[in-house]
């Protein structure tokens, strides 16, 4: 096992411009909402949040002291709705623009007075805030796709944006560039290929948007910027508890299974989910019997949040996710017996500390551990060539940003640093050099090989 790389990388510039301009270095906001009568007293309610450009829509209730925060909203217009009994109904527009909390009250008149304001779906359908372009995907989008090959939900979601194309087994490139795809899972960024053959698979059923950037892309992202897929795991929950249960089937002995619960009492959010299937086409195979196409994927996923204080917020979380698969055999490896199977794991841990120091300065550390194992075994009948390889990496990523508001303007600040271990162990050896007389490989190749 030999250390591959130590990489810090500091992201030192303030960004001072106007709010409508810095907006593009942001990623997501947040409200704070308070709701009273007309006296002040608090009243809880029913609300729904809706945003057309970012495809958002959020119902929710407050609590009984009339406050509710929703987490992790993109940038954007938002139309709130606000209802109780015996109340006239309450609708405004509200604009989220930085990183920072933003703080909103609302005061619901009795239904007996009459108060028109006129608040349409269509005030949000226009992206004011940021100056590049991007692509928002929302739950209820995500949630009425199409369904897919296990394991390429993800991507087939991505691929249907502009600016990406698909090369075969399910690799990205965004605008043509080769292998420069950068994610970034709830603001942590990962830079390994994420495609099903190299990949243990992630699936959006926890996942409240999808963001796709291939211009305007933010500075503090950095390193891979070809493209980049921004995914936020669903932190709005409906209070109380709840679960979500989905199957799914179809052609090729295709079978899925997802089981996923969260708890929410307004302090402290709970989450578990569970995932598995199985199909015979995984890989796209390279002839039309589909020779050896079969996998199974499974994964389990926990996560814990608390708002400690109003201004201190926690949360942790951790994912599992396996595949193993069989490599596509050509009509020769198939006829002669080849059997060579393909195994990804992927364990991680991520944590975020977030603490608001006022209302115009907004403090986040977060960091993950990722342990990430892949091997590759061929059989005795494996041909031209029997292939064995153990190959995995360990990495370690902490960040910090400081966000601050001044009069018009908007101050951002961070630094990063990634450790990563790599460890691999490949062997080869060839059994078949010449097909009719023909060469296979080059004379120089040797029969046999091996690296550790």
């Amino acid at each position: 096992m030999k250390p591959n790389f130590l990489s810090a990388g500091v992201l030192a510039a303030f960004l001072i411009a106007l709010p409508q301009l810095l907006s593009g270095q942001d990623r997501s906001g947040e409200l704070r909402l308070y709701v009273a009568d007309a006296s002040g007293a608090a009243l809880p309610v029913h609300g729904t949040l809706i945003s057309q450009a970012n495809h958002f829509e959020l119902s929710f209730e407050t609590n009984p002291s009339g406050e509710y925060t929703a987490k992790r909203l993109p940038m954007g217009s938002y139309k709130l709705t606000l209802e109780q009994a015996g109340f006239a109904p309450y609708t405004a527009l509200i604009e989220i623009r930085s990183e920072l909390p933003f703080k909103f009250s609302a005061a619901l008149a009795v239904a007996s007075i009459t108060q028109t304001v006129n608040v349409k779906d269509s005030d949000t359908l226009l992206d004011t805030i940021n100056t590049g372009t991007s692509y928002q995907l929302g739950e209820a989008v995500l949630r009425d796709w199409n369904a897919t090959v296990p394991g390429r939900q993800a991507i087939d979601v991505v691929q249907s944006q502009p600016g990406w194309l698909l090369e075969a087994n399910g690799v990205l490139h965004p605008r043509g560039a080769e292998y420069d795809t950068q994610y970034v899972v709830d603001g942590l960024p990962i830079l390994n290929n994420r495609s099903p053959a190299f990949s243990a698979a992630d699936d959006l059923q926890d996942v409240q948007s999808v963001k796709v950037y291939t211009s305007g892309i933010p500075a503090e992202f950095g390193r891979k910027v070809g493209g980049v897929i921004e995914t936020v795991t669903d932190r709005n929950p409906a209070r109380g508890l709840h679960g979500t249960a989905i199957l799914g089937g179809g052609s090729f002995s295709t079978a899925s299974g997802y089981l996923g619960t969260s708890y929410y009492d307004g302090r402290n959010v709970f989450a578990l989910s569970m995932q598995a299937a199985h199909t015979d086409r995984f890989l796209d195979p390279p002839v039309t019997a589909n020779f050896t196409n079969s996998a199974t994927l499974a994964g389990v996923g926990g996560s814990f949040e608390r708002d400690m204080t109003p201004q201190d917020r926690l949360r942790l979380s951790v994912t599992f996710n396996r595949s193993g698969l069989l490599v596509p055999n050509e009509l020769i490896q198939q006829a002669n017996g080849q059997r060579q199977d393909r195994s990804n794991e992927e364990f991680g841990g991520q944590f975020s500390y977030q603490h608001t120091f006022s209302a115009n300065v907004l403090a986040t550390v977060q960091g993950r551990m990722r342990d990430v194992q892949a091997g590759l075994v061929s059989n005795p009948l494996s041909t031209p060539i029997e292939v064995f390889q153990d190959r995995g990496f360990r990495e370690g990523y902490v960040s910090g940003t400081v966000a601050a508001a001044y009069k018009h303007h908007d101050l951002k600040a961070g630094v990063d640093t990634i450790y990563t271990l790599v460890h691999e162990q490949f062997s080869y050896h060839i059994t078949q050099p010449e097909m009719n007389g023909q060469p296979i490989f080059d004379p120089s190749t040797p029969l046999d090989f091996a690296f550790h």
